[in-house]
């Protein structure tokens, strides 16, 4: 992580960071309600800084929060659906849906996601309300309040996931976490019970992994809440701002919760009021760079001539189940690794017939199948194809 700064003087002490040997930081922040009279810019400003972000997912943007924090910053952005919008140090070189595209430089590519889901009906409260007493109530509240949503944003990640490359999803999930209401907390009487909260369930089930619960596994020593540092009556407080990754390689060095002076658990405080009613989280990742960038020549295009055809399948069936193992991430990717896992197996070959149908048209890839005969001609095929993806094959 990098190092925190001071506070002194009556104002931050701030140092500007820039990526060094693979490490990135990634922050997310509900800056409440855009910028107003009390929520003013330099503060917010400030506060990112200080974590040391180099790449902000925003929440309650407003009309112009996005763009006036960039700009003061120095970094670009994308505004998504709804009231979402992503900052970063690096160039923003793709957006989709609730989604952009990083470039990291040195042609890595990093994927972000930023959502804020629905906040009420608010299931917590309905506990503390009476309004529910169990947990598959609180489930199934759940499921109705966002299931959709949820699933849509994980159904957009699907090929950001199973690329291996860097992939980050953040926001405001406006529901707590499954790995903050275990048993143990119940027991502790941090929670009203156990609740297997569906929202991060269904993330970590796609293959992502909670970045501080990663650095900070005991919800009972250190709850991390987010909501609220404000002071509210009968309030419930939980850990509903969150930052997920997933990607080869890619691990977690650091998670820091940003808030209030002396507010619980918080890592890095504001100069004076925090100006908003949602604390922050920062997390520090160190992620490989010898990922290709799979924009700049089309996932699958094993022999690197820009397109996907007959010769990349030669490719891939030639070192189907070959140990890959001793390979750069860039060499067995040109073998038919294309979830950079080290292997060249069956989720590759439904990833490249994938690729290949959305590149060609539906059926594409049965009809060329159809059109390599059994075994000679496929022979020959693969033996030039493997030449050709042998000399153009870089090293990482």
């Amino acid at each position: 992580m990098r190092p925190k700064s001071a506070i002194c003087c009556g104002v931050l002490a701030l140092s500007m960071t820039t990526l060094k040997g693979g490490e990135l930081t990634v922050m997310t922040y509900n800056i409440w309600v855009g910028l107003n009279e009390t929520n003013e810019l330099q503060r917010q400003v400030d506060l990112i800084t200080a974590a040391g972000a180099d790449i902000v997912g925003l929440q309650e943007r407003g009309s112009t929060g996005a763009q006036a924090i960039a700009e003061a910053l120095g970094f670009e952005y994308q505004v998504l659906g709804g009231s979402t919008a992503v900052l970063s140090r690096f160039p923003i070189v793709g957006a989709f849906g609730d989604g952009v595209e990083i470039d990291l430089g040195s042609g890595n590519s990093a994927f972000m996601f930023d959502v804020h889901l629905a906040p009420y009906p608010y299931q917590p409260y309905d506990f503390r309300d009476g309004l529910i007493t169990t947990e598959l109530e609180a489930i199934s509240g759940a499921i109705a309040t966002r299931g959709a949503a949820i699933g849509n944003v994980l159904n957009q990640m699907t090929t950001a996931i199973g690329s291996g490359m860097p992939t980050f999803l953040v926001g405001d999930f406006n529901e707590p976490s499954h790995l903050d209401w275990t048993q143990e907390a119940a027991d502790e009487g941090l929670h009203f019970t156990k609740v297997a909260w569906p929202t991060s369930t269904s993330v970590v089930n796609a293959g992502m992994t909670d970045a501080y619960r990663d650095v900070h596994p005991d919800p009972v020593a250190r709850p991390g809440d987010t909501w609220t540092p404000r002071p509210e009556p009968n309030e419930v407080h939980d850990r509903i701002d969150r930052v997920y990754f997933a990607g080869h390689d890619v691990t977690v060095t650091g998670a820091i919760l940003i808030g209030e002076p002396g507010g619980p658990d918080v890592d890095l405080a504001s100069n004076g009021v925090f100006p908003s009613d949602h604390r922050a989280v920062a997390a520090t990742f160190t992620v490989p760079f010898d990922i290709l960038r799979v924009d700049r020549n089309p996932m699958g295009d094993l022999n690197q001539d820009g397109v996907v055809d007959a010769l990349d399948w030669a490719i891939l069936s030639l070192y189907q189940h070959s140990d890959l193992s001793a390979l750069s991430l860039n060499e067995a990717y040109l073998a038919g690794d294309l979830n950079a896992d080290k292997r060249n197996d069956h989720l590759d070959f439904r990833l490249f017939k994938e690729v290949f149908d959305a590149a060609r048209g539906q059926g594409a890839f049965d009809a060329m199948l159809a059109t390599i005969p059994e075994p000679s001609s496929l022979a020959a095929l693969l033996a030039g194809a493997a030449i050709g993806g042998r000399r153009r094959r870089r090293a990482s």
